[in-house]
């Protein structure tokens, strides 16, 4: 097992949580030469295994002359500050402090351990609570300065690379209770599909690859329907409603361009209900107006 193609000119801050899935992500960077620094999140939210978790990547780090770099946080009480779940409190923590890290410290990137599960997860996720083809192509392999290496890279893969290779890890006993959706659907509702359909989790995997290929597809052509269909004018775009009447499916591609304005597709069914109104009619969000106007 190893990690696949990554630019080895760049220098990796990894996100370690001393689970089994982040330390085998240490293990398989510490043998390719890359140039990278560990950074933990301890968000005392367990009490002692969250100090257990903190050590074993701290001693991790020191036996392999890795620099570490760990933040305490008081996450119950920043949740409750911002009137927040503590699962949002805990995003939004980690990811300020990798980004300070790497301005600071002068990372490229940083490495999560996010790995095929959890993309089969998300792909669950989005499609059970509604969304559009993006939703369905899961977790990207890089975003902006973020990589996920091990996306490839079944939970079965990692376990068993784990075991072979003796590597040091920690269960996060929190995983094991179905409290919140994403752990209900890992340990509940998933079991189930695979136990109805045994290759459930090849054929999603598989599914999403393709449908990775589909919405690059469907993004080329709303990009030729948005040049076709919109026209700046000063600060105003402009759509001519006779123009955007011909197009099919409609409903669809009004939707695609009026998006990046933060419009819903609710709000595009309203759009589509003016286009037959008359003048002065409009559809409005915190930012953005869309307003009818004669034939535009």
């Amino acid at each position: 097992m190893r990690l696949p193609d990554i630019n080895k000119q760049k220098k990796y801050l990894l996100a370690v949580s001393g689970g089994v899935d982040s330390m085998v992500m240490c293990d398989l960077f510490l043998k390719t030469g890359i140039v990278f620094g560990v950074a933990h999140c301890n968000f005392k939210l367990r009490g002692e295994e969250s100090d257990g978790d903190e050590l074993l990547v701290k001693n991790w780090c020191e036996t392999n002359s890795i620099p570490f770099f760990v933040e305490q946080f008081e996450t119950k009480n920043y949740a409750a500050d911002h009137r927040i779940s503590v699962q949002v409190a805990a995003r939004n923590l980690r990811y300020t402090f990798f980004y300070q890290i790497l301005e600071a410290e002068h990372y490229d990137v940083i490495a999560t351990a996010h790995h095929q599960d959890d993309n089969i997860e998300t792909v669950l996720f989005h499609f059970f609570r509604g969304t559009g083809i993006q939703g369905m192509t899961g977790i990207p392999f890089q975003h902006d300065r973020i990589l996920r290496p091990l996306l490839h890279l079944s939970k079965s893969n990692i376990l068993a690379y784990a075991e072979k290779q003796q590597i040091l890890f920690r269960n996060d006993s929190s995983n094991q209770q179905s409290d919140y959706t994403r752990n209900k659907m890992r340990n509940e509702i998933i079991p189930q599909l695979q136990e109805m359909f045994p290759a459930f989790k090849n054929n999603i995997a598989e599914n999403i690859e393709r449908l990775k290929a589909v919405h690059d597809l469907y993004t080329q052509q709303i990009e030729q329907f948005r040049r076709q269909l919109t026209e700046l004018r000063g600060k105003d775009w402009f759509i001519p409603i006779l123009k955007l009447k011909k197009v099919q499916p409609l409903a669809t591609i009004l939707y695609e361009i009026i998006k990046p304005f933060h419009f819903n597709y609710d709000q595009s069914l309203q759009v589509l209900n003016m286009l037959d109104s008359a003048s002065g009619h409009r559809v409005e969000n915190d930012q953005f107006i869309i307003l009818k106007d004669r034939t535009f």
